[in-house]
């Protein structure tokens, strides 16, 4: 099964040295997930070339680090790169979002599993939380958005599940156990929406139709932003 997290934040002026300790802090969590170090490259035209740019060894950036990434973004501070492991996770970062540079998507693709542990992808997710405090973070499988199996196409696709930075309450909308209040140090931080307590098909018709359920609902409510609002 192929999972893909979306992580909407912030990342004021583009700056490249706040890029590289993201991508740092997200392959150290694939690590944690994976209780394996592995190491991680910026794609080229071929996999011969994309070994010779290391830029992360064992959880730390590497001397060249800065240097590769300067030289693959070309247009900064418009960003549009993708960095992968040797596990075959994929992280994809572009900005421009609401036509700001400060605004941008990190995109998560972990390395296709037959068996999927809930309760670790869950997890991820809850340190991705803690970690950045993003705006927004959805998560799909199976190309649910790729493939175009949402409701709204100028609003975010949910699929499997979407927190947003708001404080909505425990049980919002009715929902009951799948809006939960999302806490740090005693306070609410934001909500998490969730399409299905278990594992989420993105190719299962009865898991499409909870999420679209999902996308309505919340569409309804003013609370899944189009891409324009969501920062």
């Amino acid at each position: 099964m192929r999972i893909e997290f979306n992580i909407y934040m912030k990342v004021i002026g583009a700056e490249i040295g706040a890029i590289l300790g993201i991508f740092q802090q997200i392959s150290s969590l694939d690590n944690i997930y994976r209780g394996q170090r592995v190491d991680w490259f910026l794609t080229a035209k071929s996999k011969k070339k994309a070994m010779e740019k290391l830029i992360i060894r064992d959880e730390k950036l590497t001397d060249k680090a800065v240097y590769f990434l300067k030289k693959d973004l070309t247009s900064h501070p418009l960003v549009s790169k993708t960095m992968w492991s040797e596990n075959g996770t994929q992280l994809i970062v572009q900005n421009y979002l609401g036509s700001s540079i400060d605004n941008f998507c990190f995109s998560l693709v972990l390395a296709k599993e037959d068996d999927i542990d809930v309760r670790k992808v869950m997890n991820l997710l809850t340190e991705m939380i803690s970690r950045f405090e993003p705006k927004i973070i959805t998560l799909e499988t199976e190309d649910y958005a790729l493939k175009k199996r949402y409701v709204f196409p100028d609003r975010l696709p949910i699929g499997w599940l979407m927190y947003i930075g708001h404080a909505y309450g425990e049980g919002a909308f009715d929902l009951g156990d799948r809006a939960i209040d999302v806490n740090k140090s005693g306070e609410s931080i934001g909500t998490l929406f969730l399409s299905k307590e278990g594992l989420f098909n993105g190719e299962d018709e009865q898991d499409i139709k909870t999420a679209n359920d999902l996308e309505t609902l919340l569409a309804a409510h003013n609370v899944l932003p189009t891409y324009d609002e969501i920062f």
